[in-house]
């Protein structure tokens, strides 16, 4: 037993292979990975520091709220010991250095991994319904209910035929809109749809807030324009 919580009228046992209730194991599926030392962090819930998969967040009734390991921003998933400060920031003794975890900050981090299927550098980001869309310089991804899965080590999903520089997103009468290196995309659920001319101009910036049902895209040789008709975006010219 590595430590003891209280919390109401229980009081749980920390292990290397879980939480406790008593002689009930909470359902808290940990995957082998080997706690080594937990702290309270609200009085809900509390941090457990593990040898093989990093920092949990799970709260008293042994549900895993969120996991921290190396594919979505830790340093290391070997964690010694953990520390909570004045500022509810929580420091991170690893195998091999110290880390800090700006627990209260409401900027999240997810990095490119082989796990969640995230790749290149972050160029753009737009959130439609439930999904977050992040497009970067090999594509066009999506996590759906990322409200819950930014949290935890979430898979990513690539949209087909979008593989380079996403260099805009946005949500314009409802439909989401990717300015794509050569062309202009409409993202129909997960579908990439080519609303511009095949001209290869490339897309920068969609802008649509100037007149009522009509958009503009900068590109390389100056503006196209676009118009809303019957529940989609259509290319409508070019204007030099």
């Amino acid at each position: 037993i590595l430590s003891f919580q209280t919390f109401q009228s229980d009081t749980l046992w920390i292990t290397k292979n879980g939480v406790y209730n008593g002689s009930k194991k909470l359902v808290v599926d940990l995957q082998n990975a080997i706690v080594h030392s937990c702290v309270n962090i609200s009085k809900n819930s509390m941090l457990l520091a593990t040898q093989n998969n990093g920092l949990y967040h799970i709260n008293y009734k042994g549900e895993i709220l969120s996991n921290y390991n190396k594919s979505n921003g830790l340093r290391d998933n070997f964690i010694h010991n953990l520390f909570v400060d004045y500022n509810k920031d929580v420091w991170l003794a690893y195998n091999n250095g110290i880390g800090l975890v700006k627990w209260n900050s409401t900027i999240k981090y997810s990095n490119s991994s082989d796990y969640n299927k995230l790749e290149g550098m972050g160029l753009s980001s737009a959130v439609k319904g439930d999904t977050l869309f992040l497009g970067t310089t090999q594509g066009l991804f999506y996590l759906p209910k990322w409200k819950n899965n930014i949290h935890k080590s979430s898979k990513f999903y690539k949209i087909n035929g979008l593989n380079g520089a996403v260099n805009y997103l946005t949500v314009s009468n409802n439909k989401l809109m990717a300015c794509y290196y050569s062309e202009v995309y409409q993202i129909n659920g997960t579908q990439a749809v080519m609303v511009s001319d095949k001209s290869w101009y490339g897309s920068w910036i969609w802008k649509n807030d100037v007149v009522k049902n009509q958009a503009f895209v900068g590109n390389y040789v100056g503006l196209s324009k676009f118009r809303f008709d019957k529940n989609q975006w259509k290319f409508a010219g070019k204007i030099k």
